[in-house]
């Protein structure tokens, strides 16, 4: 091999390493094509599951607060029956909510307009104290239930 061999070996060896390195630039080239368009079908893909995930976390929001919520007017369906209520003369003074009532009523002369809203106020903490009775009934039998259940 002479001189001009070695000459056109190494230039041969040139243009195929630079037909080489244009291929393998094309092949990243389209490489880092797809691996973007996955990454933008991927991001898209996880806007529209957080969009459904936060419209299913929304609707069971709703449906929770409609639950617990029953509206402005139900205290009124809610009523104590008659069984419900309790009786307040066998409940010991001191452990009435109208015990204030009592005390202002030794002393009525002096406090007449204070006698009537502590008697209001008796009356409301009343029914507050039925409210909470219908309610701890209600979770207590709920308890005896899923009790014999399991």
């Amino acid at each position: 091999m002479g001189e001009g061999a070695r000459a056109r070996l190494r230039a041969s060896r040139a243009k195929k390493r630079r037909e080489f390195d244009a291929d393998e630039e094309e092949r990243r080239r389209i490489e880092e094509e797809e691996k973007s368009s996955r990454l933008d079908a991927r991001k898209a893909h996880n806007v529209r599951q957080r969009r459904r995930r936060t419209e299913r976390h929304q609707e069971a929001v709703k449906q929770l607060v409609a639950r617990l919520c029953p509206g402005p007017d139900a205290w009124r369906e809610l009523l104590p029956p008659d069984e419900d209520s309790i009786d307040w003369d066998r409940i010991p003074t001191s452990c009435r909510p109208d015990f204030a009532v009592k005390e202002e009523e030794e002393r009525r002369a002096r406090r007449e307009k204070r006698r009537e809203s502590a008697e209001s106020r008796a009356t409301r903490k009343r029914k507050q104290v039925e409210s909470f009775l219908i309610i701890l009934r209600q979770i207590l039998a709920g308890c005896q239930v899923s009790r014999g259940s399991r």
